[in-house]
């Protein structure tokens, strides 16, 4: 029957089982996996403790096991914090470094208890300590002939941590009992950093061609169509001509309601923007126009309005007083005539009321020159005025 050696982990697995209990007690989950002679541990909880005690925790459970540097040269050791894509902080060991410390402590040991007994045993080459990163970030001193740019550099793990599983020491499990240990990914280093500016190009490239979609095939064609119904009202306000004051105050909403229509384009649309800027401001200048004589039509119809409310009053007033009426009432008959002609002198020019105007003024004139006459041919008004 063939010898099949244990796996990485089966290997490691009284010291995996200390560890993990370790980190349970403070809360802390704890993923492994072993890759290139490397074993990859992963600390994640709601606040990890910091580098420096985890370092020197591993480093004491290495005194109490068998370091197997044949098949695992390094540890690495990752903190991170739950619900974050990145480690907060990392380290390396050197388990050929540990190795060495343990031969040399164990010597020093026998030459304490039986005395110098010549060289020290010298380390297989196959154990012998290669220069690795240290926490800090340093270089460990390694076997002669290795150059500083022989270092292995630490990589991050690629292929996902497994979650630690709590197993008895005393009954080992065979390997074909161990249940499948579950894979997370673990994307640490410069590499997440260019994927993270590569995923925000493609997305702001993808909106920008969604954009460019949708002003293309609806938001331009709605805006062609709303400047087709806008159009005709912009003819029938342009050859509009106001004959009279209703007419000019129909004119003027239906201006109004022009320019809240035409405020509706947007930047975006283009050429549908720049026609509907320029209308907006010819209608504008159009509206100030109407406005204004507006006011000079509503003028006018209030000073003949006062000129005709006057000559009824004088009229009412000379067929009210008996015959022949008093000095007073002469007095008082041609001071409302003379007040109604002023008003309708007031009149404003090229208004509609100017035609009224005219017909008015020739008729109260008369009025007024014949009032004249009866009151100085009055024998009690004679001599008085």
């Amino acid at each position: 029957m063939a010898n099949v050696s244990p796996s990485p982990l089966q290997v490691w697995k009284p010291f995996l089982i200390e560890l993990q209990q370790a980190a349970q007690k403070l809360g802390i989950t704890l993923r492994v996996r072993h890759s290139d002679r490397t074993l990859h541990l992963l600390l994640e909880g709601a606040s990890v403790s910091s580098r420096r005690e985890w370092v020197a925790q591993v480093q004491t459970l290495l005194k109490h096991h068998p370091v197997d540097c044949s098949s695992t040269a390094h540890i690495l050791i990752y903190g991170r914090v739950s619900g974050k894509r990145y480690p907060a902080w990392k380290a390396s060991i050197s388990l050929a470094k540990i190795r060495g410390q343990l031969v040399d402590r164990q010597t020093n040991n026998r030459q304490a208890v039986d005395g110098p007994r010549g060289d020290p045993p010298s380390i297989d080459s196959q154990d012998s300590p290669i220069p690795v990163q240290d926490p800090m970030g340093g270089l460990t001193q390694g076997k002669p002939g290795f150059s500083r740019w022989m270092v292995r550099p630490l990589r991050p793990a690629e292929a996902g941590f497994k979650a630690g599983i709590e197993l008895p020491v005393s009954e080992p499990a065979p390997r074909s009992q161990f249940p499948k240990l579950l894979e997370i990914n673990a994307e640490l280093g410069a590499l997440g950093s260019q994927q993270w500016l590569a995923r925000s190009i493609l997305g702001i490239f993808g909106v920008a061609i969604g954009l460019y979609l949708y002003i293309g095939t609806w938001f331009i064609p709605r805006q062609a169509r709303l400047w087709a119904e806008v159009q005709p009202q912009l003819d029938r306000i342009a050859a509009v001509e106001p004959r009279n004051l209703k007419e000019m105050e129909t004119a003027l909403q239906e201006m109004e309601e022009t320019i809240v229509q035409l405020r509706k384009f947007s930047p975006l649309s283009g050429v549908f923007y720049q026609r509907a800027r320029a209308q907006i401001q010819l209608l504008n200048d159009r509206q100030q126009q109407l406005q204004h004589r507006q006011d000079l039509e509503q003028a006018g119809q209030t000073y003949l309005g006062q000129a005709k409310r006057l000559a009824a009053e004088a009229t009412l007033l000379l067929e009210a007083k008996p015959d022949p009426p008093s000095v007073q009432d002469w007095r008082s008959i041609r001071q409302k005539w003379l007040v109604a002609l002023y008003w309708l002198n007031q009149v404003p020019g090229q208004t509609f009321a100017m035609q009224e105007r005219n017909q008015l003024l020739q008729q109260y004139q008369q009025t007024y020159r014949q009032i004249q006459s009866d009151a100085e041919n009055s024998l009690q008004f004679s001599g008085n005025l």
